[in-house]
């Protein structure tokens, strides 16, 4: 049996109907510390068991935070700030360990829960200095979660293995997939999944961070 036969196989055989617990993304606190506003909040349940199947087969993940901070206006409200956060997660075959790279740091580690804690909890992020922040007026935050079971590197390479090219494909800036094939991946359970997130409106009053009722 050739490998690409194998790798089809393999793959099919993960498609299996998987019951898991939603993903939510939860706000822990929003403060002002050393005059920045500062946000912590975590993702529940952000790897289900395709993920793990896929990490411990070879596939590299893409976990991308896109947070956003903005000033409310009647008709369009406008972006104050915004901090865009990727964590790329595999599994390092040489080291035997799970990989987490970041824009700052590439750790290594035996355990899933460490590469969990890592691509969902964001602590004591800072986002705008709270002095350029405009006193009695109305903010609010997004957070926009992206998953990626499968990188777009990843995918590239894996969709040319599958439809009979003969090497991986080079690395490229070409992030546009294929419908059929997108397809075929969400079905497997590997398709992308987008979280989204908006907090109440806020204002901050003596350095304090004031919720406005809804």
């Amino acid at each position: 049996m050739s490998v690409k036969i194998k790798i089809i196989f393999f793959i099919l055989l993960l498609v299996q109907s998987v019951m898991s617990a939603p993903r939510k993304i939860l706000l822990d606190s929003l403060d002002v510390r050393d005059g920045r506003l500062c946000l912590s909040y975590h993702v529940e349940n952000l790897f289900n068991k395709k993920m793990l199947q896929g990490l411990e087969s070879g596939f590299t993940s893409d976990i991308i935070h896109q947070i956003s901070l903005w000033k409310s206006q009647k008709v369009i409200s406008s972006i104050v700030d915004e901090t865009l956060l990727t964590v790329k997660v595999y599994f390092d075959d040489w080291e035997s360990k799970y990989a987490i790279v970041t824009e700052k740091e590439k750790r290594l580690t035996t355990q899933i829960n460490k590469v969990k804690e890592m691509c969902s909890i964001i602590s004591v992020l800072p986002l705008a200095d709270s002095i350029s922040i405009e006193p009695d007026t109305k903010y609010y935050l997004t957070i926009q979660l992206k998953v990626q079971p499968i990188s777009t590197e990843k995918y590239q390479e894996l969709r040319q293995w599958i439809s009979g090219g003969s090497d991986p494909p080079k690395s490229t800036t070409r992030t546009k997939r294929n419908r059929f094939f997108e397809m075929l991946i969400d079905v497997m359970g590997f398709g992308d999944k987008t979280l989204a997130f908006k907090s109440k409106s806020f204002y901050i009053q003596d350095g304090n961070i004031q919720f406005i009722k809804q």
